[in-house]
């Protein structure tokens, strides 16, 4: 049996996502701040005139229900940012830190 999902494997393997390159995490990272934005004016800017109107959803104000999950997605977009992005240059720096024997680098 051919494994299609190798990458996904070497994950799970050795529970070490696989590196990405600076050119990958910078793609990343501008699509995120772009969802971001954008999750950001539908919470709080012009998407709010959407579904400013006086109709229940579940006995739950709409405009309630729309921030929250505007705020679920804005949550979500900075958790994947965490695990992908920040996560590993954090236990980087750490790793080159004085207390462990080795010289940072500024």
């Amino acid at each position: 049996m051919v494994c299609h999902f190798r990458r996904f494997n070497s994950f799970t393997r050795y529970g070490v996502p696989p590196k990405m390159s600076e050119q990958q995490k910078k793609k990343l990272f501008k699509l995120l701040l772009f969802l971001y934005a954008f999750a950001f004016l539908m919470s709080n800017g012009p998407g709010v005139l959407l579904v400013n109107k006086p109709v229940l959803a579940a006995g739950i104000p709409l405009l309630y229900l729309w921030a929250l999950g505007w705020a679920v997605i804005q949550i979500g977009l900075i958790l994947y940012a965490y695990f992908k992005l920040w996560r590993h240059e954090l236990d980087d720096q750490e790793a080159l830190s004085p207390e462990n024997g080795k010289e940072a680098q500024p």
